[in-house]
């Protein structure tokens, strides 16, 4: 779990500016944008019945040493009792 002051209230959208001081002997400032996409999944079950919802961006790990960023989208599908049939994920570039 993150410190609070690293946590921030809600979600975020994405294209949101990140900088990072003082946290790699080599680099005193690390900055960068997120990326602004949008993401969705959908669910189809053994019926034919179909559920989407958007994906949330609610996870950054940021990997100083190996100067990787990680993000996850979250998104949440109800499980129907005949099974889920098939999951389908899209993603592309949000315009502001």
């Amino acid at each position: 779990m993150a410190p609070p002051s690293l946590v921030t209230e809600g979600y975020l959208r994405g294209n949101e500016d990140v900088e990072l001081v003082a946290m790699h002997p080599e680099h005193e400032r690390f900055s960068f944008r997120l990326p602004n996409l949008l993401i969705a999944a959908a669910m189809t079950d053994h019926v034919g019945y179909r559920y989407g919802s958007p994906g949330r961006l609610d996870t950054i790990f940021i990997d100083m040493e190996a100067m990787r960023v990680s993000l996850v989208w979250r998104v949440v599908l109800p499980i129907y009792e005949d099974g889920v049939a098939r999951v389908d994920v899209a993603m592309c570039g949000r315009l502001e």
